[in-house]
């Protein structure tokens, strides 16, 4: 028999992309990112913890298949682990010393990692016994290093752990914790350690026995640090052990407890909780006497209600609290307060119901830019506001001095929609808004993680990048299901985009006719300055979808919206080209008079076509759909100068085209100069290459 070298193979577990093939092989629907990361974190991607633990979940009904997708209203870590791991792990764990098991057992009930110096005064054993042991387990392939200087520990697998834990009694189980909380009580006195998270979730396992409220000082002190590093849900897990540990604590301080876990649910966005948490801390608060701290309560709750898509009825009400409070006062509590109120004149034209944006109120504005803090300064600065661009170079300038990451975050999301809306330069714009993306994702902001995704993908859009604009999109449509369902950002990732998508790349129009009726029984009279360009989508939508008539009415209606608000009203550019758009589809004559007369006052007030830069090309169909072509070519010639430096191809595309179709019935004498630009149509396409075509419905 001959003898070989045998090599030892370091295998690795499954990275988070090769979790979701595992799991849903062959072309299965895949679980949502977040489930699948959380599954992988819990078995660090070993496939038989993954099967086990993936069957265990479906089997009792944490997760579950419906309508071609997975989804999960639980955590993966609420239940134990399964009955085969559950048993392969306690075979494993029965080969060790008593020593070890005796380790292995406090370690358990440890949530995070752990130093050996945590283990020695608990098990009883001397440090030098419980380095041998230590190292013993870590043999067994049931702990590993995750720290040398100093040294730390954790369990290979975090369900390693929980089969562990799982084999102790309640008693026990209480008795572990709190024997762990007085010895980490007495390590955290040393200063060697920083223990508060750890301290905090041992007293609260053992809130059962007395002396629990110890643990209060730690919870709050973990909820601070995870607070700082942006860790949101780590926060209100830490904030939530802190209302229980403070259950026989003074009223002002169980108060003071239940208003951080308001914030830092609403944060977190865990709506529903938040509420209920803001309720009870109002009562406490109101119970101290404390208007002042009460006053700041609602002002700050309201306002993370309402930015993360909470309906109005449910921040509201808040707000008109806090200011019957603050009656007669024109102080900054007063204006933190006023700037939560919409101040919006209602215009009524057919079945469109427009809200049309009329600012702050500016007494609110100037007290808070002269007494408040940058948080206060950010929130002065509303995107549905008109602003110049040198005005929006100095809000950046300000900004980037600003040191909170909300305020500056705030700050480029406000530079990056004038820079797409309202000034029409999507390449700085996208610089911009890789800045938010980097500073969402570093603090866990789910909004704005949103916003720039889906604002990048607008860029991306009318760049002709569009495969890049849909991948944007699908992050920006993933993440957009936890904001509220009043959002605005629903808007921009169901209906906004994917109709832009449509218009450039060809798709069935139907479902996105449905998408938007459904919006609008959704949002009711609640869209605010959405309204407008809600509707000029929807015009867009009826006309590819072949119902002119529908289309044709909603036009009408409007450019009566469009004559009566102010060209520099929010997003009034976009729906005027979308309208154009429309009726250039239509060859409507009838309403090209009204919409041509709209582009020019447009054009005349300084006011381009936002993310589409210009509205000359606009103002060229609308004068070809009358005739005029005179006029038609010298709004062309126009928009190819203003294109050719903004580099969208899509709309330098859309200008020869449109051109060369209105030669082309002009008669011989100009069939020349179609054909000329019909070439440069297809030079333009053949030049985005394979994959990216450009203007799918092309058929004008």
């Amino acid at each position: 028999m001959r003898e070989t070298d045998l090599s030892v193979l370091q295998l690795r577990g499954f990275s988070l992309e090769e979790t979701q093939d595992y799991l849903a092989p062959n072309g299965q629907p895949r679980l949502p990112q977040a489930l699948t990361g959380a599954l992988r974190d819990e078995t660090r991607g070993n496939p038989f913890y993954l099967t086990a633990l993936f069957r265990h979940l479906v089997e009792e009904g944490q997760i579950a298949h419906q309508d071609g997708r997975w989804f999960s209203d639980h955590s993966v870590t609420e239940l134990g682990a399964p009955a085969g791991v559950r048993q392969v792990i306690g075979r494993r764990v029965a080969r060790l010393s008593s020593e070890a098991r005796t380790v292995v057992t406090f370690a358990a009930a440890l949530a995070g990692t752990f130093s050996s110096a945590q283990l020695v005064a608990p098990t009883g054993l001397t440090e030098h016994v419980t380095w041998t042991v230590v190292d013993e387990i870590l043999r067994a392939g049931l702990f590993r290093v995750v720290g040398e200087r100093p040294a730390r520990y954790d369990f290979a697998h975090a369900i390693v752990r929980r089969a562990v834990y799982d084999q102790l009694g309640p008693e026990r189980r209480v008795a572990l914790h709190r024997r762990l909380a007085e010895v980490l009580e007495a390590l955290a006195a040393t200063g060697v350690e920083e223990v508060s998270a750890e301290l905090a979730g041992q007293y609260h396992a053992s809130a059962a026995l007395p002396g629990a409220e110890a643990g209060l000082r730690h919870a709050l002190a973990a909820a601070e640090q995870a607070r700082l590093a942006a860790a949101v849900e780590r926060t209100v897990a830490f904030l939530r052990m802190a209302r229980d540990l403070a259950s026989t604590s003074p009223t002002s301080v169980r108060a003071d407890v239940l208003r951080r876990l308001a914030l830092a649910e609403a944060e977190a966005l865990m709506m529903v909780d938040a509420s209920a948490t803001a309720a009870e801390a109002l009562v406490l608060s109101e119970t101290v006497g404390d208007t002042e701290v009460v006053v700041a309560s609602l002002a700050r709750i309201g306002c993370l209600f309402k930015e993360t898509g909470v309906a109005e009825s449910g921040w509201r009400p808040l707000v008109d609290r806090g200011l019957s409070l603050v009656a007669g006062r024109r102080d900054l509590a007063w204006a933190r307060l006023a700037l939560l109120l919409d101040r919006y004149d209602v215009v009524n034209a057919g079945t469109i119901r427009a809200r049309l944006w009329r600012g702050h109120d500016p007494r609110a504005v100037a007290v808070i830019r002269a007494l408040g803090d940058e948080d206060d300064a950010a929130t002065s600065f509303e995107p549905f506001e008109w602003r110049s661009r040198a005005q929006t170079e100095e809000l950046l300038s300000r900004a980037r001095h600003w040191r909170q990451p909300a305020s500056v975050m705030r700050a480029l999301d406000v530079a990056a929609r004038d820079l797409i809306y309202r000034q029409g330069d999507v390449a700085t714009a996208s610089l911009r808004l890789a800045e938010l993306l980097q500073l969402a994702e570093h603090h866990g902001s789910v909004s704005a993680q949103v916003e720039a995704n889906a604002q990048l993908a607008q860029c991306q859009i009318n760049l002709g990048t569009f495969a890049e604009a849909e991948a944007r999109l699908s992050q920006a449509s993933e993440l957009v299901l936890r904001l509220g369902a009043e959002h605005r950002l629903h808007f921009v990732t169901q209906i906004a985009l994917p109709t832009l998508l449509a218009y450039w790349r060809g798709a069935e129009w139907a479902p996105l006719v449905s998408a938007t009726a459904h919006m609008w029984r959704q949002l009711g009279a609640t869209t605010g300055p959405l309204s407008t360009p809600l509707a000029a989508f929807e015009a867009l939508q009826h006309t590819f979808a072949g119902d002119s008539v529908r289309a044709h009415a909603l036009l009408a209606d409007l450019a009566s919206i469009l004559e009566h608000g102010e060209p520099t009203a929010y997003i009034h550019n976009a729906s005027l080209w979308l309208g154009c758009a429309a009726v250039w589809e239509l060859r409507a004559v009838d309403l090209a008079v009204r919409y041509r007369e709209l582009t020019v006052r447009f054009i005349q007030a300084g006011v381009n076509a936002g993310p589409a830069c210009s509205l000359q090309p606009m103002a060229g169909c609308m004068a070809a759909a009358l005739g005029d072509t005179h006029a038609a070519r010298t709004h062309f010639e126009l928009a190819r100068g203003e294109l050719d430096v903004t580099g969208q191809l899509p709309m330098r595309v859309m200008v020869d085209y449109d051109e060369a179709l209105m030669l082309a019935t002009a008669g011989a004498a100009k069939r020349q100069r179609a054909a000329g630009l019909a070439a440069a149509v297809v030079v333009n396409l053949l030049g985005r290459g394979a994959g990216e075509p450009i203007l799918c419905g092309l058929g004008g």
